[in-house]
C-alpha cells in the first residue's frame, strides 16, 4: 500500500471489482412461477431452441424414462410461456405449474 499510494489502491481495487463483476455478470434476484415440463428425449433436444429464442434457462432437469426439467419466470408471463410452449410442440408436450422460487436472473 505504501509504494502504490491510496489513489494507486483505489485504482488497483476498483479495477479488481469491475473486472470480476464483467466476469461473472449481473444478476437480479426475484421471486418466480415453475412450470416443470415433461418431455420425450426427441421433444427435449429441441427444448434449447425454444428456451433460447423466449431468453429461458432450464433447472434441475432428470434424465430418466422421460426428461423432467423446470422453467421459472416472471408470472405475468406464465400464460403466453405456455401458449408458446403448446404451439411449439403441436399440443404433445405435458407440463404443470411447480410453485415459486427464488431466482438469478442476469440481465
Amino acid at each position: 500500500g505504501i509504494k502504490l499510494g491510496t489513489g494507486g489502491l483505489i485504482r488497483a481495487y476498483g479495477g479488481c471489482v469491475a473486472n470480476a463483476i464483467k466476469e461473472i455478470g449481473r444478476v437480479e434476484v426475484k421471486k418466480q412461477e415453475g412450470i416443470k415440463l415433461s418431455l420425450t428425449y426427441p421433444q427435449y433436444q429441441n427444448l434449447a431452441i425454444f428456451l433460447q429464442s423466449h431468453q429461458l434457462q432450464e433447472i434441475d432437469t432428470e434424465f430418466l424414462e422421460q426428461v423432467t426439467t423446470y422453467i421459472y419466470l416472471d408470472s405475468e408471463n406464465i400464460e403466453s410461456i405456455l401458449a408458446n410452449l403448446v404451439e411449439f410442440y403441436h399440443g404433445k408436450i405435458t407440463f404443470e405449474k411447480a410453485g415459486h422460487k427464488i431466482i438469478e436472473v442476469p440481465f
